[in-house]
């Protein structure tokens, strides 16, 4: 993805040496199906700590939607879940932050067998996480203090089915909708 700010480098990708769970990961450590059974996580390589970054999430259930996206502290290791997680996520019924329910019902877009896509637009700047669904915005979020930084994160609580993920931290060729402006694809030169 090239926008003018994002000049190469190295993306980020899934991290497959911090894999608990053993989730197996493909089409260049950007894809993968999480099994709800064990609670099991993925995150991104690359830890952001200043400035504005965007990417995204094509995110199918399989099962119960028990699964969530968002973003989880960069010293936390993913076998962190959405029944335990830190960080922020949303997912089919609920959002969290730190672990704690912050909202009730979301919209009705989780459902099963269907891809979506949620845009995450992290503002270390402002201290938020804007996520949008198909290009809308849907929830900003204040983020809790961190001070290792955060890294993108999608895990699966112990509800059964399972969650695939088709990640975009830039690397793709373009996002499947515009980010928002001043925010920059995940990558080294970035």
């Amino acid at each position: 993805y090239d926008d003018g700010t994002n000049i190469g480098g190295n993306y980020a990708t899934l991290n497959g040496l911090d894999n608990p769970d053993g989730f197996a990961l493909s089409n260049g450590n950007l894809e993968t199906t999480i099994n709800g059974a064990s609670g099991s996580s993925a995150s991104s390589t690359i830890v952001m700590t200043t400035g504005k970054w965007y990417w995204e999430n094509t995110v199918t259930w399989v099962g119960n939607d028990g699964g969530a996206t968002g973003i989880i502290r960069g010293s936390d290791s993913n076998v962190d879940h959405l029944a335990s997680n830190s960080g922020v996520h949303i997912g089919a019924t609920i959002y969290k932050v730190d672990g704690t329910v912050t909202s009730g019902q979301t919209p009705t877009w989780a459902r099963q067998n269907i891809p979506f896509v949620i845009g995450h637009a992290l503002d270390l700047d402002n201290g938020n996480i804007k996520f949008y669904l198909n290009g809308s915005l849907w929830q900003t979020i204040t983020l809790p203090s961190s001070t290792t930084g955060w890294k993108a994160n999608s895990n699966y609580g112990s509800a059964g089915g399972s969650m695939k993920c088709v990640y975009n931290f830039g690397a793709r060729g373009s996002f499947a909708f515009t980010p928002p402006t001043g925010y920059k694809a995940l990558c080294t030169q970035n």
